[in-house]
């Protein structure tokens, strides 16, 4: 399933079909990590604590939800995110029109990703030391995931230092491929389309609404 809102409830493939995005998701449910802490123990640190997380007993598909989202905009820099994958529209937008489109990003990412996270079972982490980029205080952390009864997946997270000494999550790349740069792919289409940030908004909130982003079973 392409994660993109006008090709809907299709099967899995390339990025999104990747487990990895799975453990995106998951990684934003732990609770910081000590500011001393590199970028590596970083990631690990949240990897680790939300899966101890995700088999807490008794929360409801609602309370599941809220949480996810929640701390999805937590661990995750959102705003960075959205701002990239819609580019140059981003610039061309109100105060209002970039408020709503974040707001209703959120929700996407809840809807097409707490149910894979939901039904998630077992796996352990393995991180190496950042890689650094041009940029400062933004680094690459290679990030393996060993599953039980599969083959390991290998990740890259990048992750950018912020303002409390923590770190926030700008994007993931599996198997090569970024899932900001897809995200950003697949988005303009709707933007040309529909004319404006606005129409991605509304084209984004009427598929929400019938849960067209939900990854189906079977």
């Amino acid at each position: 399933m392409q994660v993109t809102p006008i090709r809907p409830r299709r099967r899995p493939t390339g990025l999104a079909a990747v487990p990895a995005l799975l453990v995106a998701v998951v990684l934003v449910l732990a609770p910081a990590a000590s500011a001393s802490e590199t970028a590596d123990a970083y990631l690990k640190h949240y990897g680790e604590t939300a899966l101890e997380q995700l088999g807490e007993p008794g929360l409801s598909e609602e309370e599941l939800a809220t949480r996810f989202e929640k701390l999805l905009r937590e661990g995750f820099d959102v705003p960075a995110i959205g701002q990239f994958v819609v580019a140059r529209y981003w610039r061309a937008a109100g105060e209002q029109e970039r408020s709503e489109f974040l707001e209703v990003f959120g929700e996407y990412l809840t809807q097409r990703f707490l149910p894979v996270f939901r039904d998630y079972q077992g796996g352990t982490f393995e991180t190496q030391a950042p890689k650094v980029t041009d940029s400062d205080g933004v680094v690459w952390v290679p990030l393996r995931l060993e599953r039980s009864g599969g083959d390991p997946i290998r990740t890259e997270w990048l992750l950018r230092e912020s303002d409390d000494g923590g770190f926030r999550i700008l994007d993931i790349k599996a198997e090569g491929t970024s899932m900001a740069i897809t995200l950003r792919d697949e988005y303009a289409s709707v933007i040309r389309r529909e004319g404006s940030l606005d129409g991605l908004t509304r084209e984004i909130q009427r598929l929400l609404a019938q849960g067209a982003f939900a990854p189906r079973n079977g």
